[in-house]
């Protein structure tokens, strides 16, 4: 099953259980609550079948934030606008990024995205 390793790893680490979740207006409901960081994977570059782990952060007004781990090291302009084989986003600051909510959606459809959160939420 896809993302067992990272289900195990949180359960090991928090003592809790996550369940996948596909529905995005799910996921913006619960990250706007302000209830946690949310786990998310997905197909992150075009054209390559492996997943990419994301952690969701915040939203703010119609952006989703999120720590992505491969950008630890990059030293653009806050506010840069990043255009690769990645969905287009904003940089804000090392491993923390953004994208509008319609892009958000759209990687539910179009990059098999899936959230995980708590069984109760």
């Amino acid at each position: 099953m896809r993302d067992q390793q990272l289900l195990k790893m949180h359960e090991a680490v928090t003592g809790d259980r996550l369940q996948a979740e596909s529905d995005p207006q799910v996921i913006w409901e619960e990250l706007a609550a302000g209830d946690g960081d949310i786990p998310l994977t997905l197909h992150w570059f075009a054209g390559q079948s492996d997943y990419h782990s994301l952690v969701l952060s915040r939203v703010e007004g119609d952006r989703v934030h999120f720590h992505n781990p491969i950008r630890l090291q990059d030293d653009f302009e806050p506010g840069t606008e990043l255009h690769d084989d990645a969905p287009p986003r904003i940089y804000h600051a090392p491993g923390d990024e953004s994208v509008n909510r319609e892009e958000f959606e759209s990687w539910f459809s179009e990059r098999d995205a899936l959230g995980y959160l708590p069984p109760d939420a």
